[in-house]
C-alpha cells in the first residue's frame, strides 16, 4: 500500500541509497518524498506509473495501450454485431489499474461502440475474480463480455463461466494482459 512504500523510501532515504525502483501504488502521494531523494542525489526510478520529481518511468503507457484494446475490440464488436453487456474486473485501488479501465472504455466510446456495463468490480486477482465474477453472471447472465485489467482478473471470470456452466462461445474475454 501507499502508507507502506512512503515508510519504505523514506528509509531507503537514510540509508543513502544510490537509487530506488519503485512501483508505485499512488503515485501522487509518494512525490513529496520522491522529490526529497531526487534532492539528497538518489535517483528514483518508477515502474509503470510516473512519480512527479522521479528521475524516469519504465513502462508503457496503461492508458494508450488499453485504449488500443478498447479501440480492437468495439471494432470486434462493430464487425460481428455484438452489443456488449460488460463485465468490468479492475483494481481501483492502483492507478495504473484504473487508466487501464479509462483507457479501455475511451476507446470503446471513441469508436462510437454502443456497450453497457454491467458490472464494474475490483478483481485483480485470480481467485478474488473467480468469486466476484461468479456472483456478477448470477446476477446478470446476460453478460456478454468481460475485461480485466490483468490475466488474473480474465482468467479468474473465464473459470466462473466454466463452473457456472455458461456458453463460452457466447462471452468475449479481453484482457490487458500482463
Amino acid at each position: 500500500n501507499a502508507t507502506t512504500q512512503l515508510e519504505s523510501i523514506e528509509n531507503f532515504i537514510t540509508q543513502g541509497v544510490d537509487a530506488i525502483i519503485i512501483s508505485p501504488v499512488e503515485a501522487e502521494s509518494l512525490a513529496p518524498v520522491v522529490e526529497e531523494a531526487e534532492n539528497k542525489g538518489i535517483k528514483v526510478i518508477c515502474e509503470s506509473n510516473m512519480i512527479a520529481g522521479a528521475e524516469t518511468v519504465v513502462g508503457i503507457s496503461n492508458y494508450e495501450a488499453a485504449y488500443s484494446v478498447g479501440s480492437y475490440f468495439a471494432d470486434y464488436c462493430s464487425a460481428n454485431s455484438i452489443e456488449p453487456k460488460l463485465l468490468i474486473l479492475g483494481y481501483e485501488s492502483l492507478e495504473n489499474c484504473r487508466q487501464r479501465v479509462e483507457g479501455f472504455k475511451a476507446g470503446m466510446d471513441d469508436k462510437g461502440l454502443k456497450y453497457e456495463v454491467l458490472t464494474e468490480i475490483d478483481g485483480g486477482f485470480r481467485e478474488v475474480s473467480l468469486n466476484v465474477a461468479t456472483d456478477a453472471f448470477t446476477a446478470h447472465p446476460e453478460i456478454n463480455a468481460v475485461f480485466g485489467i490483468n490475466d488474473d482478473s480474465t482468467i479468474g471470470a473465464v473459470e466462473a463461466a466454466e463452473a457456472l456452466g455458461m456458453d463460452l462461445d457466447g462471452i468475449c474475454a479481453i484482457t490487458y494482459g500482463l
